[in-house]
């Protein structure tokens, strides 16, 4: 079964209800929203982003690691967690310098055994760098368009 990250826009109030009453999670994540599935890119996104495997500081790690946990919810990989506007336009603001040559020169897939989902090749000429670059304009875009409109997100693995 493969692990699919999944982002979805929330108001700050939402954010704020989801926070204190984490019995609200599972229908939150179940309702009709803008969201984006980022398919297994995500950790290799979270890579690009922030030159580590797992534990990163700051918006660059934010994608994995950042927000505040809502709690492991039913049947999914980790918890929930939601970022406030502000995070969402601090991991936007990192992704907005990176052009892409700079994401080129981040991708090593020889040091990326531990990035799920693990099928990194330096002999594909490029396949799976393209991969995540088509996953990441997503995200950026997405994430412009949360910004805009001063939203938060939900992010989960499912």
């Amino acid at each position: 079964m493969a692990l699919v990250l999944t982002i979805k826009e929330a108001a700050s109030m939402e954010i704020q209800n989801l926070t204190t009453n984490k019995n609200t999670v599972e229908s939150f994540l179940k309702c009709q929203r803008k969201a984006i599935d980022l398919d297994k890119a995500w950790h290799g996104i979270h890579y690009l982003l922030s030159g580590q495997a797992f534990e990163a500081e700051g918006p660059a790690g934010y994608l994995m690691m950042g927000g505040i946990s809502l709690g492991e919810i039913h049947q999914d990989y980790g918890p929930a967690r939601a970022l406030s506007p502000q995070e969402v336009a601090a991991l936007y603001g990192v992704m907005n310098l990176l052009s892409e040559d700079e994401l080129k020169t981040r991708y090593r897939p020889e040091d990326m055994e531990e990035i799920y989902p693990g099928w990194w090749d330096p002999e594909l000429d490029g396949e799976d760098f393209l991969y995540l670059l088509h996953y990441y304009s997503q995200l950026k875009a997405f994430l412009e368009d949360l910004v805009q409109h001063h939203k938060g997100a939900v992010v989960f693995i499912q």
